[in-house]
């Protein structure tokens, strides 16, 4: 019975790279972090694409300098070129979701643009370390140094956007707050208005219920149903405009 957790051999590497076996034990079946494996004058670069949101495994692009200073990526393309491209996917992605925050988008797609830009922001930042780590391994490739100062970049304004997402997001829930806090008000100073009527109308309520008062007021003699549909019309039309004026004050 094998001891690997994974039934499959084959290896993150190209087989026709000849990496030394100390590299190729160093590394599992997954890309796992972001890190440097320098060796012997081999330099292994692994750095992970932008991740998505809800993402929960990391793609990586690997790319490996070999001592006579070529280098190679794991799909068959020069390593630094690799390498620029998926720093540039990051610069895109960054540059999407700045679109986005600044449409002053709704509160539900604020959370949404944090949700997708935390990780984005936590790999940028492992990203410029790792290629910090391979301008130390390669001191004269100054084509590294070049990719160590654009992900310098891509981690700063990850960080920016960051930030600037959670100032949006605090200030829209701020501001629904007092909108919200505006509309009880409103709410709370109408139904103090509707009970001061109702403590105003409610002696004489009481006194006709008790009395059975029964004026006499002319609409008796008109023909049915015309005293109901008067009572009626001018109940509700007072009662409409009552309305109308207790949520226009408000």
């Amino acid at each position: 019975m094998s001891d690997a957790l994974f039934e499959d051999d084959q290896s993150l590497l190209p087989a026709d790279w000849d990496v030394p076996p100390s590299i190729l034990g160093r590394l599992g079946h997954t890309v796992g972090r972001q890190r440097v494996i320098h060796e012997s004058g081999h330099v292994l670069v692994i750095v992970h694409r932008v991740p998505g949101p809800e993402e929960d495994e990391r793609h990586g692009c690997l790319s490996w300098r070999e001592p006579g200073g070529r280098w190679r990526s794991a799909d068959g393309r020069e390593g630094r070129v690799a390498l620029r491209e998926t720093i540039d996917e990051y610069a895109s992605t960054l540059a999407r979701l700045d679109d986005r925050i600044e449409r002053s988008p709704g509160i539900d797609e604020h959370f949404e643009i944090i949700e997708h830009l935390a990780p984005i922001a936590r790999a940028a930042r492992h990203l410029h370390e790792t290629l910090q780590q391979a301008r130390d391994a390669c001191p004269s490739d100054r084509g590294v140094i070049d990719l160590r100062d654009l992900a310098y970049g891509i981690e700063r304004r990850a960080e920016l956007l960051m930030g600037d997402a959670r100032f949006s997001l605090d200030r829209g829930l701020a501001r629904s707050a007092h909108e919200q806090a505006q509309a009880s008000r409103r709410g709370a100073e109408a139904a103090d208005r509707l009970n001061r009527l109702a403590a105003v109308f409610l002696p004489l309520g009481t006194a006709a219920a008790i009395l059975g008062m029964n004026v006499q007021t002319g609409l008796e003699t008109l023909p049915p149903p015309w005293p109901l549909v008067i009572i009626l019309a001018a109940g509700l039309l007072t009662g409409m405009m009552l309305s109308w004026r207790i949520h226009r004050e408000g």
